[in-house]
């Protein structure tokens, strides 16, 4: 019963964790813009040409029509509202799920020492 408790404490943590990251996330998005909208790869783009990095030779092109400058200038990847979203739920759900787990625990070890005790008395 131990490992299983462990197991399902750490999965509580983790949930928390996950939960706290998400609602992070979610806060920060008024003020953060997602890298993947239209004006933000305009602005990566001119960012690019500004910087005077054209395609040429050195600076080819890759399949959506991008060039190296311009994948280079993008910010850092930043997860959508959405994928916040689902992230929070399945942090709610893995939360409740660890929490039953723990629960059944304390119902099965109650019904044990009940059983202890009942043999001790006949």
């Amino acid at each position: 019963m131990i490992p299983a408790l462990t197991i399902a404490v750490s999965g509580l943590i983790d949930a928390t964790n996950r939960a706290n990251t998400a609602a992070s996330n979610i806060v920060r998005k008024g003020t953060v813009e997602s890298p993947f909208s239209l004006e933000s790869q305009d602005a990566a783009a001119s960012y690019a040409r500004a910087a005077g990095q054209q395609e040429g030779p050195g600076n080819t092109a890759n399949l959506s029509g991008q060039t190296q400058a311009q994948m280079q200038a993008m910010p850092r990847y930043i997860p959508s509202m959405a994928e916040d979203v689902v992230m929070m739920r399945e942090a709610v759900h893995a939360y409740k799920a660890n929490a039953n787990v723990i629960r059944q625990l304390d119902r099965t070890t109650s019904e044990l020492l009940d059983v202890l005790r009942t043999d001790k008395k006949s």
